[in-house]
């Protein structure tokens, strides 16, 4: 618990510590590598590791065409986008006719993607979200639970989510479902992490059988820390389709995670895929 309340309070300065400590490393790699080198962000934007930030990308890239029904063509959202974890693998899938948007609220991270990932693909664009986060953005002039994303009523086909409501309060995903319900086609498709509560889950939990544990309950959720709150944030699998509902979407599909101590877990996290009906 102290290690993660250190850690992120200090979130926005360790991303200029983490560029400079890494520096070195980067400057090497893009020698030894020359024009070889792919895309890829600087270490000190990349928090997981590097080899885990690839993976992850090429293996949520698979989920996405094989559980969220993702084709070439289709005009993408992804909140919450980072150093382009997701945008880069994208970029070999997406064609011409498809496009991409990024958004996220970490301003050095947006301006790397934009100067690395739309200049060499014109269809895939990053927009910085000025949200305050008290562990992520702590200038930020807006709110989650008010903030309105800049774009169209059915606009995408696809709208993706990972590791962002484990970092959000409950009024916040709220907001974000309701938008994200308008800002689909119909037919669309929405995909999103997150720690679900259900009675398996809780079980592990109780038998400490969790990578993560989850002791302070608020209701519909549960928190991993009571001073950081928003991060590390457990929902009640039943509220979180609520939310989808209300917001126009239905929970098609939901594939468990591996964190809740569930052997045959998929990935790591939960995966719910929301869909909004065609109209008729």
């Amino acid at each position: 618990m102290k290690n993660d309340f250190l850690l992120l309070t200090n979130i926005t300065k360790n991303i200029a510590l983490r560029r400079v400590f890494y520096a070195p490393y980067d400057w090497f790699w893009r020698m030894a590598k020359g024009n070889q080198t792919k895309i890829a962000p600087p270490r000190g934007l990349i928090f997981t590791g590097y080899h885990q930030f690839k993976a992850a990308g090429e293996n949520y890239l698979k989920y996405f065409i094989d559980l969220g029904g993702l084709q070439p063509h289709h005009r993408v959202l992804d909140i919450g986008c980072g150093a382009g974890r997701l945008a880069i693998p994208l970029m070999g899938y997406l064609k011409k006719e498809g496009s991409y948007e990024g958004i996220d609220i970490k301003k050095q991270i947006v301006n790397w993607c934009q100067r690395n990932i739309s200049r060499k693909s014109g269809n895939f664009n990053f927009r910085l979200s000025d949200i305050y986060n008290r562990n992520y953005n702590t200038k930020g002039k807006l709110l989650a639970k008010d903030f309105e994303f800049p774009f169209e009523d059915d606009e995408f086909d696809f709208i993706f989510l990972t590791s962002v409501f484990m970092n959000m309060m409950p009024d916040e995903i709220e907001n974000y479902l309701k938008q994200i319900g308008k800002m689909l086609k119909p037919g669309g498709k929405c995909f999103i992490t997150a720690f679900l509560l259900n009675e398996e889950s809780i079980k592990n939990l109780n038998a400490a059988k969790s990578a993560i544990n989850f002791n302070y309950d608020f209701g519909n959720y549960k928190l991993h820390n009571a001073i950081t709150r928003s991060f590390k944030v457990a929902y009640n699998e039943d509220y979180l389709t609520s939310l989808l509902s209300k917001s126009g979407m239905s929970a098609t599909t939901i594939h468990h995670g591996k964190w809740s101590g569930k052997s045959d877990g998929l990935a790591f996290q939960d995966i719910v895929i929301g869909g909004k009906p065609n109209t008729i």
